[in-house]
């Protein structure tokens, strides 16, 4: 199976749309007076999350099809979700904030 072929499967980008939905909830648990989401310490935190929780969501079973002790595949797949979700976040943001504003 080629890079593309393993790096544009449903499970892959299952896994990046599990990473927004997880980032986002854990947003919006609340500490104190504010929520998650507006402490400075997670803001500092939260651009390396989605590519730790690839690569971590990419070792769970039936994600990627790796041979037994070969790793590269689900680091480079887990990276790559972790890619897509931190980007896609960011444009689904983007959109929903300019149809707020337009509303």
């Amino acid at each position: 199976m080629g890079i593309i072929e393993t790096l544009l499967t449903p499970q892959v980008l299952g896994l990046s749309a599990g990473i927004i939905a997880v980032l986002f909830g854990l947003g919006k648990i609340p500490v104190g007076d504010k929520t998650l989401g507006k402490l400075n310490w997670w803001r500092k935190v939260l651009p390396l999350l989605p590519l730790v929780l690839g690569v971590a969501g990419a070792f769970l079973p039936g994600v990627v099809e790796t041979e037994p002790g070969a790793w590269g595949t689900a680091i480079l797949v887990g990276l790559w979700a972790g890619f897509v979700a931190a980007h896609g976040r960011k444009v689904v943001k983007r959109l929903l904030m300019d149809k707020l504003k337009e509303g």
